[in-house]
């Protein structure tokens, strides 16, 4: 038998006056413990349990996508009739009721439902999911279970729950791998995500976050290089001699040198040495690099996919990183009717295409725009330390709202920005599911590799899927492509009417 202290060391911290919630797991910890509880249920009444089912969806348009499910038990399990669907989810909200719908509605195969709250529910939320308030025929059963019915499991067998808790993160990684290895293609999965994208488009339902990438993809310059260039701005302007380029680059050098934090610091270095003509420089280093209009393929799209359309939204708003104008230009060249916010107190108008500067706006003309000083421009550590410490700043509430009402689409973002991974974060702790979706590019190259290509692909398959999840903790769905030329023909798919 088990030792108690045992199994005291790892559920001491329940606590259902306080968190209700098991609040030392993360979100794929505490999914693969209820699954694997579950598991070891059915076992025992001689059931089997199928996890991450996959099934596939055609929409009315003809195209097709999946739905994934945590579990599928085909003989059901306790006073359900199979095959059923269990899905866990670790907070309730009432989103989860499309889930039920859309699964009924397109997998009519499936009699009944389990689903698995990861938190206390009151009576009140658990006769919201009545077959007569979702407005199901009476022959499909749903049950719903709570933190209640965890512990229940837990408390079942005390023993088994210390196995499976110890060996969490081995269980995780088979997982894993199990779903590495049945990937036949992962161009065919990205193409279904696409086309799930391209329903929530259809639907009025999408936002897009720009990043970095796509200013890039039209000439800009990535941060380091806009750091360095800036540094070569303090040299010509603050050392009162001439210099040779030789002598510009060794003093360049020794700058980046003295500068090795990181990238934060620097930029507050860089702000302060170049004091009043700092917004200028900044304005100076962005754009002298920039491509022609016609060359910039992402932006293209994007602007392409805001267009006005008959009867529909299209694209919602766009929310973007980047301080450059380049899409407002394209707006323009296409006839696109916009409004950019850049600060507390802009708001939208409903005939125009909202942008939003959350991170702050140096427009290449500043003629144009009116009271630019009073944006907030997020370039060194204070901009950020702002941003972290007012979550009610008009820039955070605009990305919550995008999150809490909309499908979001990250394009040109890697995913590593603090504050963007702190609202993300944030936000699928409070709206379980993952209903937004980030665009990356594959990070593996067969040519760089002396592997065969099944054992590459196995290899780079497992990388990509541990990738996922990490990503799925933060509430994303993974586009892979290939390469950066592939996002326009992407970006067009998913604004296909």
């Amino acid at each position: 038998m088990s030792d108690n202290k045992n199994f005291d060391k790892y559920f001491n911290f329940i606590n259902f006056n306080n968190s209700n919630s098991f609040n030392e797991f993360n979100y794929k910890e505490f999914e693969t413990l209820v699954i694997s509880l579950i598991n070891n249920k059915l076992k025992k009444e001689n059931k089997s349990l199928v996890k991450y089912v996959q099934e596939e969806i055609l929409f009315k348009d003809g195209k097709k996508s999946f739905r994934e499910f945590d579990g599928v038990a085909p003989e059901g399990i306790e006073d359900l009739s199979g095959p059923t669907i269990i899905e866990f989810k670790r907070t309730f909200t009432k989103s989860s009721i499309d889930f039920l719908i859309g699964s009924f509605r397109f997998f009519p195969k499936y009699r009944s439902i389990l689903m698995v709250f990861g938190s206390m529910l009151t009576k009140e939320d658990k006769t919201f999911f009545d077959n007569a308030n979702l407005k199901l025929p009476n022959e499909f059963q749903i049950r719903i279970w709570d933190l209640e019915d965890i512990v229940r499991l837990v408390l079942d067998d005390k023993e088994k729950t210390v196995e499976i808790v110890e060996n969490l993160n081995k269980e995780i990684l088979n997982s894993t791998v199990e779903k590495a290895a049945s990937i036949s293609s992962w161009e065919e999965e990205s193409d279904l995500l696409i086309n799930e994208v391209n329903q929530a488009f259809k639907n009025d339902d999408v936002v897009f976050f720009l990043g970095a990438g796509v200013s890039k993809d039209a000439g800009l310059p990535s941060w380091d290089e806009l750091l360095r260039s800036l540094n070569v701005s303090i040299i010509e302007s603050k050392i009162p001699f001439k210099l040779s380029e030789k002598q510009k680059e060794e003093i360049l050098s020794l700058l980046t040198e003295l500068q090795s934090g990181t990238p934060l610091v620097t930029a507050s270095y860089i702000r302060k040495a170049l004091d009043s003509e700092f917004l200028e420089e900044i304005r100076k280093a962005l754009y002298k690099g920039v491509k022609r209009i016609t060359e910039q393929k992402q932006l293209e799209a994007i602007a392409k996919a805001s267009r006005p359309l008959i009867g529909k939204l299209g694209i919602k708003a766009i929310i973007t990183y980047n301080f450059d104008d380049l899409l407002e230009q394209h707006l323009e060249r296409k006839n696109i009717d916009y409004k950019s916010i850049y600060r507390e107190g802009d708001f939208e108008i409903p005939t125009k295409r909202p942008i939003y500067h959350v991170h702050g706006f140096v427009p290449s003309k500043s003629e144009n725009y009116s009271q630019l000083e009073k944006g907030l421009l997020v370039f060194a550590e204070d901009g950020y330390h702002t941003l972290q410490n007012d979550p009610y700043s008009w820039s955070n509430l605009v990305q919550l709202k995008a999150l809490r009402e909309s499908t979001c689409v990250l394009v040109g973002l890697s995913g590593i920005d603090p504050n963007l991974r702190r609202l993300f974060s944030n936000f699928s702790q409070r709206f379980d599911g993952c209903k937004h979706y980030i665009l990356l590019q594959r990070q593996l190259n067969k040519n760089q590799s002396s592997l065969t290509e099944e054992k590459f692909n196995t290899f780079s398959n497992l990388h990509h899927k541990l990738q996922e999840g990490v990503f799925k903790e933060l509430g994303l769905k993974v586009l892979w492509y290939k390469d950066h030329t592939n996002l326009p023909s992407i970006i067009s798919k998913i604004s296909e009417l």
